[in-house]
């Protein structure tokens, strides 16, 4: 009797430690995760960062995504681009944060009324065509999709006219 129960102890001491396994597998795999997001969003944040050092950028881009791409030079363009490409990083490493659970859903669903409030402004419309390849098939049609809202016009960007 005794080596009945002393075999079925042991049964339930091993099933518990399988499962102590499977649910620290699932904790490190979501410690990975949410280290890499975390890595991506601060390389994207320091990306954003360089682009506002000084008054000059600050103008520049101002310029760019007000009045568009063609009353710049070439290297006023290219600071203006990246500042698309940066933005859009970060609106694809927040969409692959929700994708993994790793944000509340109330901030992801603010992110498509910015991106519509991007669109907005002239320089975001041709920048978008030059960057947009550099993206996933499914991310680009969540920023297209996003970039159609309509409703009241909100300026993330303080851009208002």
């Amino acid at each position: 009797m005794w080596e009945i129960i002393g075999a079925l102890g042991e049964v339930a001491g091993a099933i518990a430690v399988i499962i102590s396994l499977i649910y620290l597998a699932k904790q490190i795999n979501a410690n990975t995760k949410s280290n890499q997001s975390a890595a991506m969003i601060a390389i994207a944040g320091n990306a954003l960062k360089e682009l506002h050092k000084d008054k000059e950028t600050a103008e520049i881009l101002f310029r760019g995504m007000k009045d568009g791409l063609s009353q710049l030079d070439d290297a006023e363009k290219y600071i203006c681009i990246n500042r698309g490409m940066g933005e859009a990083v970060r609106w694809h490493l927040v969409c692959d944060l929700n994708e993994n659970e790793l944000i509340p859903a109330k901030t992801f669903e603010t992110q498509a009324g910015e991106i519509a409030a991007a669109f907005q402004h002239l320089g975001f419309r041709e920048v978008w065509p030059l960057i947009e390849n550099s993206f996933p098939q499914d991310f680009r049609d969540y920023v297209d999709t996003s970039a159609q809202m309509s409703g009241p016009s909100i300026d993330f960007w303080g851009l208002d006219d």
